[in-house]
């Protein structure tokens, strides 16, 4: 195939209201972690919770995205044998890691609490900070989603060739997917009846209990794959999916009550799931390209989802750090007005520079768009990454 053919093939499979869904996602979790600082009007504080509505919404939309390249791959023969396993975990984590460890990297150089040494809380590395107990909640807590999804993309192919060996493909994915809802369900149904705060730690951000929420979205993809008229009749039905998810807004607005409720704690997080997974043969049907400034903001945003995801704490850390530093802590933060654009744009900017310098660079090689500047590309990430490492092992 040309490289024109190969432009035209990837401007006909983009789809904007997926990146709709994942600004929206982004944009959720930076104003919930915003809103914690300074001084607002109490009206506003409570739109602060809709960032649980944001991470719930990534793992929908992180499952759908991988369970289209595992559906069409296992279409293709090419997702029955460990090689091909490995294959798609190489293709994941170079996605996923590079980024993940600058920033666990800058956690250990800039947290709240100071510098730290490479060996502090070492589970870190293995995605294991979370894994059945809840996360350290004095360390890079916001990479308790990452756990999550990086711990499917490990099992779910595994559970999968497993099934696959005395199964068709079709039920094999079936198994899989039963397989992680059980898993997942069965966790919150073993913990004891707890309060919000102990829930929220103990069973809310823990990989064991949260795997439900992604195989969702798998399993709309599966849906879409081999279901196309289940899929319309669920399209067709998407005022109601919006005015459930309305009423989900709302009930959070207002305090969420009953949150504490043992069947809340139970199914509450699987019913989230449920309901935006709904919600994804509408916006996977808006498929043209975005127009106008606020359409190609949301474009923007949502290609350096990841990058703000990981990276607006770290912003948040040195903008303090900043003020105080030069003696207006005390005038600015008090006022939203002046802190909120200060931390916008750093959000932005941070984003941006790790999305070019880290993230893309490795996008390229994974996808094999190699050329003489590959060095010259991953000059920063390797200038960066010997600088924290420096940084930190000459605390």
């Amino acid at each position: 195939m040309s490289e024109t053919d190969n432009t035209v093939k990837q401007k006909s499979d983009y789809i904007f209201g997926l990146d709709i869904m994942r600004a929206l996602a982004i944009l959720f979790v930076l104003v919930g972690h915003t809103l914690e600082h300074s001084q607002v009007y109490e009206w506003i504080k409570p739109i602060g919770r809709f960032a649980v509505i944001g991470v719930e919404i990534f793992f929908v939309l992180s499952g759908f995205l991988i369970g289209t390249i595992i559906v069409r791959l296992i279409e293709k023969g090419r997702f029955g044998t460990m090689k091909d396993i490995s294959t798609f975990w190489k293709r994941r984590w170079m996605r996923t890691i590079p980024l993940y460890v600058i920033a666990l990297l800058a956690f250990l150089n800039f947290d709240y609490h100071g510098k730290h040494d490479l060996t502090f809380h070492p589970e870190y590395w293995l995605f294991m900070q979370n894994f059945a107990w809840s996360i350290p909640d004095d360390f890079f807590t916001i990479s308790w989603s990452l756990a999550i999804e990086e711990h499917f993309y490990l099992w779910f192919p595994l559970i999968f060739l497993a099934a696959y060996r005395f199964s068709s493909k079709r039920i094999a994915f079936y198994l899989s997917a039963l397989f992680l809802l059980a898993v997942a369900i069965g966790y919150r149904l073993h913990l004891p009846h707890m309060d919000y705060n102990a829930w929220n730690w103990e069973s809310r951000m823990v990989v064991l209990a949260r795997l439900d929420s992604i195989m969702f979205g798998v399993l709309m993809a599966y849906i879409n794959f081999y279901h196309a008229d289940f899929w319309n009749r669920i399209r067709s039905l998407s005022v109601l999916w919006f005015a459930l998810i309305a009423g989900l807004f709302v009930w959070y607005y207002l305090g969420a009550a009953g949150i504490t409720e043992r069947w809340v704690q139970v199914f509450g997080v699987t019913l989230h799931g449920l309901l935006l997974a709904l919600l994804l043969p509408y916006f996977n049907n808006i498929r043209r390209e975005p127009s106008g400034y606020i359409e190609k903001a949301a474009a923007w945003t949502s290609k350096l989802a990841y990058s703000l995801y990981l990276g607006h704490i770290i912003c948040i850390i040195f903008v303090i750090k900043l003020l105080s530093a030069l003696g207006i802590y005390d005038f600015v933060y008090p006022r939203p007005y002046l802190l909120y654009p200060v931390l916008f744009t750093a959000y932005y900017s941070l984003a941006l520079t790790t999305y070019s310098y880290v993230e893309k660079p490795f996008l390229d090689l994974r996808d094999g768009v190699v050329s003489g500047k590959m060095v010259k590309k991953f000059a920063p990430f390797g200038i960066l990454f010997l600088f924290l490492i420096v940084d930190i092992v000459l605390l």
